[in-house]
This record gives structure tokens, sequence and C-alpha cells, in this order.
């Protein structure tokens, strides 16, 4: 885990893109989780910081490739904490919808690669649009940049111009 700020730390190790650990007096949140089958490595590295994961409060998926949400089910299992995804992601989340694709055969790979790698998670317990704002480093804008997936994410810590962006750039 590298520490970003003094309150702000990226998970390594978790996959093909880090989880952000923000961390606060009441606990902490997530942005995204990893690729399936590293619960365990994203837990040691919590741990091994001081951080119990019985004080993960909130998680926030900034869109629904499992590379971003591989250990969702388990993490919110686990601890309790609540799940926050875009309005528009939700369906895919809970794979009740495949991803839309340009082709019959990505519409099968897209369908394939979510029973594959089953993040199945139940629920969302905050869906979220562009604009709105999360309790976390003093509040994140929400801004919805579709075009990756439909309800892709990034967020926006304005009074110190942080960004994190997901899959976006």
């Amino acid at each position: 885990m590298r520490q970003i700020t003094s309150d702000i730390y990226m998970l390594e190790n978790v996959g093909s893109a880090p989880a952000f650990l923000l961390v606060s007096q009441d606990g902490f949140t997530l942005i995204d989780t990893g690729t399936p089958g590293k619960t365990k490595t994203l837990i040691t590295q919590l741990e091994e910081n001081n951080y119990a994961l019985s004080n993960l409060r909130t998680i926030v998926l900034t869109h629904c490739h499992a590379d971003h949400t591989g250990s969702v089910a388990e993490l919110v299992k686990r601890s309790g904490a609540k799940l926050v995804a875009h309005q528009d992601e939700v369906p895919y989340i809970l794979q009740n919808k495949t991803l839309p694709a340009s082709s019959v055969a990505k519409t099968m790979i897209l369908w394939l690669f979510d029973r594959i790698f089953n993040t199945h998670i139940d629920r969302v317990d905050v869906t979220v649009k562009d604009g709105d704002v999360i309790d976390a480093l003093g509040g994140l804008q929400v801004i919805h940049v579709p075009g990756h997936t439909p309800g892709s994410i990034a967020l926006y810590q304005p009074e110190r111009r942080i960004l994190f962006s997901g899959d976006i750039l």
C-alpha cells in the first residue's frame, strides 16, 4: 500500500487497476476493489497498515468491470460497508444486464466474462448521478463519464484538486 497523501493510499497488486483507500476519523472509504481473487491481498494490505476491515464504511465503484469490482462481494459481506455506484451502472454491477457491445461476438464475450469472473453482489445501497457528492475527503463530486461503460464515474475533490478517474484516461 502506497501513501499518496496523509489520508489517501493506493492499494497495489490487486489487479490491473489499483484501489484507493480514503481515510477519515470515522472510518474509511474504498474506491474500487481490484480483480477477482485479490480479496486476501487487499485485506492484508489494510491490516498490515493498521486499518481494520470493520472500519470500512463505504465502497465506491467507478464502473462494473471485474478489475474494479472483483472483491466487492466479499468486502461488503465481511465489513458491512455500503456500496455506492452510478444509477446507470447498477444493472451491470448486479449482473441483471450484460454491457452493450458493438457486435454479437462482443456481447457473447462480455456475457461469458461476467459468468467466469462472477463478482455478483445482490444490492447497491446508494445510487448516485452526475453532480452528487459522496461524503469522503471533505466531499467528492460525482462526474458521470459514460463511454467506457454506461455508468462510469470519476470522483473529484475540488478544494484539493484530486481526481479519481477509474478507466476514463
